[in-house]
């Protein structure tokens, strides 16, 4: 049922038209629901993860690499790093179409990471923290879905810029703010917010930012 009516809401999207299914508040607290802890007890549930990998999001991983296939970029003999891996599913679906690139991903909740490492098991896994530096630089840098989590995404993407190697790509997705309405996010963007905060956060590098599908917002930052 969730399905249709999402199916729903997206036809009328198309035509400018944003149609509210209204429903009952969950009461998240934001900063509570982000925690380490909350999000290590959330991916160590199987049913959870069963819940969370929704046909949508499975179709939105397929849709990333879609958008590189669109800009016409090719990661085979590249070092790709998807930074906030979760479960590991959109390294899976970007091995599935460059099979010679070189996978990485990066991770802060032990329990998604053991279960990303299960999901693509040519991949590198590590733990580790957007807010901390990486000794390591990669031609291409995902972090898709992660920064409207972050109470503090500004220092976040100044360590995602230093992670690109000269002539590298970083892709950046999150939610549209007009439409989001997901309590236990801390950041909404809208599309022109999104431009803002992406011109005072990637040091001057270049970059393009787009809507993505009907529910998301894109940038493609430049090393």
């Amino acid at each position: 049922m969730t399905h249709l009516l999402k199916k729903i809401h997206n036809f009328f999207l198309l035509f400018g038209i944003n149609i509210s299914f209204v429903k009952k508040p969950l009461n998240i607290e934001a900063l509570k629901h982000n925690s380490k802890e909350n999000l290590d007890a959330f991916y160590a549930n199987q049913e959870n993860v069963n819940q969370y990998l929704v046909t949508e999001r499975l179709e939105f991983y397929s849709n990333v690499v879609a958008l590189l296939q669109e800009k016409k970029m090719d990661l085979n003999n590249k070092s790709v790093v998807d930074v906030g891996c979760g479960t590991g599913h959109l390294l899976l679906y970007i091995s599935k179409i460059f099979s010679h690139a070189n996978l990485y991903g990066l991770e802060y909740v032990d329990s998604a990471l053991n279960i990303a490492r299960k999901n693509v098991p040519s991949a590198n896994f590590m733990h580790y923290d957007v807010y901390n530096e990486l000794n390591q630089k990669f031609d291409f840098v995902f972090c898709t879905e992660v920064l409207e989590h972050l109470t503090h995404p500004t220092k976040g993407i100044i360590n995602l810029v230093k992670m690109l190697y000269p002539g590298g790509v970083l892709l950046l997705t999150v939610p549209n703010g007009r439409i989001d309405t997901y309590e236990g996010h801390i950041n909404f963007w809208s599309p022109e917010s999104w431009k803002v905060f992406l011109e005072e956060s990637v040091g001057g590098k270049n970059f393009e930012s787009s809507t993505f599908g009907v529910m998301d917002l894109y940038a493609l930052v430049y090393g």
